[in-house]
């Protein structure tokens, strides 16, 4: 969210067209547009439900915002700031399925093969997750 006035947690980000603003983690009901949860990240001194170093600050921030709904077997879709193996397994534990794009150089993600041929899937899955890699 832009804003130009003066605010220690302010952030500033070069190649949005507004590049200083304050960034807000967002928990929205996707049926009815509706914003159900909301946590203005302060850098450092950001606080989060419990202490999840594991899932890093993404994963903090998902699971500060959905801790009251958990084990109701809900899905929740993310971008790839927010999903990794840690919390896609951790929100499986917690009856909460994880879907997003990953990156490939997040802590804990199957290696998969390097080239997939062209208009083909590469699959890995355990129990818990399941990441596909796909070649247009």
């Amino acid at each position: 969210m832009g804003y130009k006035g003066q605010l220690s947690f302010r952030q500033y980000i070069p190649n949005k067209r507004c590049r200083f603003g304050v960034k807000f983690f967002v928990l929205l009901d996707q049926e009815t547009n509706f914003i159900v949860g909301m946590i203005p990240y302060q850098g450092k001194k950001t606080k989060f439900e419990g202490d999840k170093k594991e899932l890093g600050v993404g994963g903090a921030a998902a699971y500060t915002l959905l801790e009251s709904y958990l084990y109701n077997n809900h899905r929740v879709v993310t971008d790839s700031w927010f999903v990794s193996p840690n919390l896609a397994e951790f929100l499986h534990e917690r009856g909460t399925q994880l879907i997003g794009t990953a990156r490939k150089c997040r802590k804990n993600m199957p290696k998969i093969s390097g080239k997939v041929p062209k208009n083909t899937v590469e699959t890995y899955a355990t129990d818990k997750i399941l990441v596909e890699k796909y070649a247009k």
